[in-house]
């Protein structure tokens, strides 16, 4: 009788868990929705934004709601950009520009905002030596221009993906020879002003 009763006691403890993995998954789901929602700020972009291009709260890291305007950026497939790092042999624009950037009012930019980014890449793209290079503003007079390398993106079913937490251009790019660490390179010259309450892009030189 025991041996019966334990048995039914672990059939049901095995229910119990089930049970209790689905409600987890379910407060889970729910939550990412609700964080994504208007109350974690507003994503919006504009008629030049690039096609394909998504940026998205990033849900567990978010603290402060903050409107964001996704924009085309500059082009960061340049002679004057790649100057700056040696070990790029090769490169070629995969995506057009994007820019991400706060939409008015005060902004910690040294601290930035957590964002997720991707890219959808067009049928006939082969998804070989993807990188990310970027421009991006990391205090309030302070810049970075740097490369994403593999280790730092996710590909899966063709949506090239990473994570950022400032504001800036980034351009998804094929590069040679494949990178798997970062290279970053700080700047004086800032991203942005913020001229009437509302941040303006500087497309300013990185020397």
């Amino acid at each position: 009788m025991v041996s019966d009763f334990i048995q039914i006691f672990n059939n049901k403890s095995k229910y119990i868990t089930l049970a209790l993995i689905i409600v987890v998954a379910v407060f889970v789901r729910n939550y990412m929705n609700h964080i994504n929602s208007e109350e974690a700020g507003l994503i919006m972009y504009t008629s030049d934004a690039p096609s394909g291009a998504s940026v998205k709260h990033h849900q567990f890291l978010l603290t402060d709601p903050i409107d964001i305007l996704v924009d085309r950026g500059e082009d960061l497939v340049t002679d004057k950009f790649t100057q700056n790092f040696s070990i790029i042999e090769k490169s070629s624009p995969i995506s057009a520009p994007l820019n991400i950037r706060p939409t008015e009012g005060s902004t910690n930019f040294k601290e930035g905002t957590p964002l997720e980014v991707s890219f959808k890449l067009k049928d006939g793209i082969d998804p070989k030596n993807l990188h990310i290079l970027y421009h991006s503003q990391t205090g309030h007079k302070e810049s970075a221009i740097g490369i994403l390398g593999k280790n730092s993106i996710h590909l899966e079913k063709r949506i090239v993906s990473f994570k950022v937490k400032h504001f800036g251009n980034y351009q998804l790019v094929r590069i040679s020879p494949e990178l798997d660490s970062d290279h970053l390179r700080s700047s004086s010259k800032a991203v942005y002003d913020s001229k009437d309450g509302k941040h303006h892009i500087i497309y300013s030189n990185w020397k």
